[in-house]
């Protein structure tokens, strides 16, 4: 109901560093905002970190896909590595204030030649690091 007290009110406000990961994606989280409740439950401050921390990813990793397995470099032609490497870990751009500052770990085909970087699918990426974020936020039993 609109206009209704909250029968846990908020006792103090934390920053907390979050750690998580699924698949080859790990993530970590420095000084996210958190409330911690009379109840002891935490919750972000700002129920949209989690957008914050997908969009830097969308915007911060330029990662290309291969759809199908490639020997050769989409963009330049060059000889891609056998498998993929180690690839971060990269601190993306997030608005630390609300979101903490996020720092993504992953495997890629790394094109030495161009220098560019490729998953298998950008899609299933995507959901790795949203699983590896739900891991983080579970880990440090923080709710949305």
């Amino acid at each position: 109901m609109f206009g209704r007290k909250s029968r846990d009110p908020e006792i103090e406000r934390i920053r907390v560093d979050l750690d998580g990961a699924f698949a080859d994606v790990r993530v970590h989280l420095d000084g996210v905002p958190v409330s911690v409740r009379a109840s002891g439950q935490r919750r972000l401050v700002d129920p949209d970190a989690t957008i914050a921390w997908i969009d830097a990813v969308d915007q911060g990793l330029e990662l290309g896909e291969l759809r199908r397995k490639a020997s050769a470099c989409p963009s330049c032609g060059a000889r891609l590595p056998d498998g993929p490497v180690g690839f971060g870990p990269v601190t993306l751009d997030t608005p630390a204030d609300t979101a903490g500052i996020l720092t993504v770990t992953t495997q890629a085909l790394p094109c030495t030649a161009c220098g560019a970087r490729y998953v298998a699918t950008i899609a299933q990426f995507r959901s790795d690091v949203m699983d590896a974020l739900i891991d983080a936020l579970a880990r440090a039993e923080v709710k949305r």
